[in-house]
């Protein structure tokens, strides 16, 4: 029930109570973003789908993502509902690339 994060650029860390429900979710190929950045989603889905992901707009950086996709939902289902959460959003996909617009 609890989190490790450590920041490997200044080597902080905390630790943190977590959401057991979404802790299952991670654990068996699932994808929780809580209050988490584009930049975020970014790392989860290239480490998830070995992925390359582009950003070519910082006028994301602001915006606030929550989401869970627990039903093996592919890059492709993940982006549709992201660029419905964020209306400006705009993305192409490329074999192994996913552009952010």
């Amino acid at each position: 029930g609890e989190e490790f994060k450590l920041q490997k650029n200044n080597g902080t860390f905390s630790i943190a109570t977590v959401n057991q429900e979404d802790s299952y979710a991670w654990e068996h190929g699932g994808i929780c973003i809580s209050a988490g950045s584009i930049h975020d989603l970014i790392r989860i889905l290239e480490r998830q789908f070995n992925i390359n992901v582009y950003l070519t707009s910082n006028r994301f950086d602001s915006e606030i993502i929550t989401a869970k996709f627990i039903h093996g939902e592919s890059p492709e289902d993940i982006m549709k509902v992201v660029s419905s959460l964020l209306p400006d959003m705009r993305y192409s996909i490329t074999d192994s690339n996913i552009y952010i617009h």
